[in-house]
C-alpha cells in the first residue's frame, strides 16, 4: 500500500518509460495549463522560492499567471506555459516536481459529460510515441496498477485537491483531446 505523496512520486518516476525523449521531440502545448498542487507540496516549493498562488482558499496552483497592469492576476489565459520549464524541456524543479505533473500525460480530467474521469492525455507526444510502438495499453495498465496500490487517504487527498481546481478552472475536453481510461469512484 502507499501511504505517503513521497512514494508515490518515487513510483510514478517508473511508470512512464522514455518520457523525456518524447518531451524533447514534442511540439504540442503540453506542460501547459494551471499545474495545481497538493497542500503538502506546496511547503516544499515555497522554501525554494518558487511563486504559489492560493485561490478560494484551498487551490494551490504554480504561479503562471500574468499580471495587469494594476498588478492582479490576469485569470484570463487559458494554458499559460509553466515558467519552471527550461528551454530545451526540462524541469528547472525535477526533484521536486509536482504530482501533477509526474502523472502527467495520465490524470484526472472532467469530461464533457460532467463526471471526472482517469484520462490519457491525447495531446501529448508521450501518447503518440507509445500509441504507435504499441505500448498504450501496458502503460495504461501499469499506471492503473499503481493507483490501486494507493491508500483511499491518499486517493481522497488526491481527489480533494483535483476537485476544488476543477471548482475554479475549467476544462472542456473532448474524444479529440482524452483517452478515458476509468471513471473516478
Amino acid at each position: 500500500m502507499i501511504n505517503t505523496l513521497d512514494e508515490l512520486k518515487i513510483r510514478l518516476r517508473n511508470i512512464f518509460p522514455n518520457i523525456q525523449k518524447s518531451c524533447e521531440k514534442c511540439r504540442y502545448p503540453d506542460c501547459r495549463g494551471y499545474i495545481h498542487l497538493l497542500e503538502e507540496e506546496v511547503d516544499s516549493l515555497l522554501n525554494d522560492d518558487i511563486s504559489v498562488v492560493c485561490l478560494n482558499e484551498s487551490v494551490y496552483l504554480i504561479d503562471s499567471f500574468r499580471r495587469r497592469e494594476d498588478g492582479n492576476l490576469d485569470l484570463t489565459e487559458f494554458s499559460p506555459k509553466c515558467r519552471l520549464r527550461c528551454q530545451n524541456g526540462d524541469c528547472s524543479i525535477h526533484e521536486k516536481k509536482p504530482l501533477i505533473c509526474l502523472s502527467y500525460p495520465i490524470i484526472i480530467d472532467r469530461y464533457q459529460d460532467g463526471k471526472d474521469y482517469w484520462v490519457f492525455h491525447k495531446q501529448c507526444q508521450y501518447y503518440d510515441d507509445v500509441s504507435n510502438a504499441g505500448q498504450k495499453e501496458e502503460i495504461i495498465s501499469n499506471y492503473m496498477k499503481l493507483i490501486d496500490e494507493v491508500s483511499p487517504e491518499l486517493k481522497a487527498k488526491i481527489k480533494e485537491a483535483y476537485y476544488a481546481y476543477s471548482s475554479v478552472v475549467s476544462s472542456n475536453y473532448t474524444d479529440w483531446d482524452l483517452e478515458l481510461i476509468k471513471e473516478v469512484k
